[in-house]
Formats: C-alpha cells, structure tokens, sequence
C-alpha cells in the first residue's frame, strides 16, 4: 500500500536475446527461398531497390531455365528440383560475394552485378551459361537464358520495373535463338 506522495517504481527486466533470434529466423525465412537457399522475390526487391537508390553503375541480369518442365514431366520433381539447385550452385560460385542473386519465380532468377558493365556480365554470364550446359548428368537437356540491361551510374529516377521488363524481354529474345538453334539439333 501507497501512502499519499509515495511513488512507487517497477523494473521489469526480460531476456531479449531468444525474442531477437526469434525475429532474425523470421527474417531470414521471410527473404530466403526454401529450395535453393539463395534470396527470393522479396529479397530481392529489397536489396535492389537499396542499389538503385545509391546509384552506382550496376547491371541487372534476368534468367529464366530452359526445359524444367520437360525435367518434371520425364524424370520427376525430384530432378527438377536438383536442376534448380544446381543452377542456383553454379550461379553463387560465381558472382561475387556483393552481388545479389535471387530466385523470384519457379525457374527465373535475377542477378545485380554491381559495379560491373554490360560487357563484363555478358562475358560472366555466356561463361556460366556454357559450363551449365556441359555440367549435368548427360540424361536430359540442359540451360538457360538470360538478359542482361546496363544501369548507369548516376541514375536515380529509374524503376525497378522498367528494367526488369528490359531485362526479361532480352531474355526472352536469347530464349527464341537458343530454342529454334535446339530445334535444328533434334532434326
């Protein structure tokens, strides 16, 4: 009991460390995807719009995987689902640790080389683009295309939308070029 002009003081003293791991998993699943463990829509989106707000010169690159279905209809998701590791493997082996790589649908993932120009991306991602294709069990087929779309330094009112649709429809043009040369291969 209080008497009158008494104050009377509480101190509640509580571990915080377990609640702050808690949230840090949370996070981290949040911006994680599941299979690959490489960054996901989310992730991405984040940290790309974090780059574009400081400018720098960077280079989107927006792939999508070539013959995932025809791998889930003929051998199981199983192998698919390796394929799409695999993929994602080789990706991260490569790129450099600033880079961000993320998956942002069922088969299409998108890299920011940051710092980097058309060219050198190009040149890194026709490199991989070769090793994925000769680098897998010989049982079905095997690659990727991509598109990739040059942001200059200094550019601070484009939008991330923009440049993915940039990004995608060079994809899409690479994809055209790479199915009808695989098509000949089949004749």
């Amino acid at each position: 009991m209080l008497w009158q002009g008494q104050r009377a003081y509480v101190h509640i003293i509580r571990e915080v460390t377990e609640e702050k791991k808690r949230e840090e998993k949370l996070e981290d699943q949040a911006y994680t995807d599941i299979l690959t463990g490489i960054g996901n829509r989310f992730y991405f989106r984040e940290k790309a719009g974090e780059m574009l707000k400081r400018s720098d010169k960077m280079v989107l690159c927006y792939c999508d995987l070539d013959h995932l279905k025809y791998i889930n209809d003929q051998f199981g998701h199983a192998k698919g689902d390796q394929y799409l590791k695999r993929f994602a493997d080789l990706i991260r082996g490569n790129i450099r640790e600033g880079d961000i790589f993320a998956r942002i649908g069922g088969d299409e993932f998108c890299i920011l080389f940051e710092k980097c120009s058309k060219e050198v991306a190009e040149k890194k991602m026709l490199a991989i683009q070769q090793l994925f294709e000769t680098d897998w069990e010989g049982v079905c087929p095997s690659g990727f295309s991509y598109g990739c779309v040059e942001i200059a330094e200094g550019t601070k009112s484009i939008r991330l939308e923009g440049i993915l649709q940039k990004a995608d429809a060079e994809m899409y043009q690479q994809k055209r070029i790479r199915k009808a040369e695989y098509m000949k291969l089949l004749k």
